[in-house]
């Protein structure tokens, strides 16, 4: 019953925030990626033409999208690594 609440509770947790965060890290490190979207993006020219199926068939928008979820989605909670103490070593 823990873990059930503790993934109900942190599903969804940042991921707008890391989608974004992705996204904009992507975009700037790839100067034309960033032209390629703001040309396809800027083909709207008013705000009517904003709608769901609009962007929905814009490939390159939805392409950067899934772009930057692969570098940035992390767990919400923090897994810890484990080392068995038999495989340290200290050397000075």
């Amino acid at each position: 019953m823990y873990w059930t609440l503790t993934l109900s509770r942190s599903a969804g947790s940042e991921t707008t925030a890391s989608l974004l965060a992705g996204l904009t890290h992507w975009l700037i490190k790839t100067p034309r990626a960033f032209d390629k979207l703001k040309a396809e993006i800027r083909s709207i020219e008013t705000a009517a033409e904003v709608t769901h199926a609009r962007l929905e068939n814009m490939p390159y928008l939805n392409a950067c999208i899934d772009e930057g979820w692969l570098p940035w989605t992390l767990p919400p909670f923090f897994c810890p690594l484990r080392s068995p103490i038999t495989n340290l070593s200290h050397r000075s």
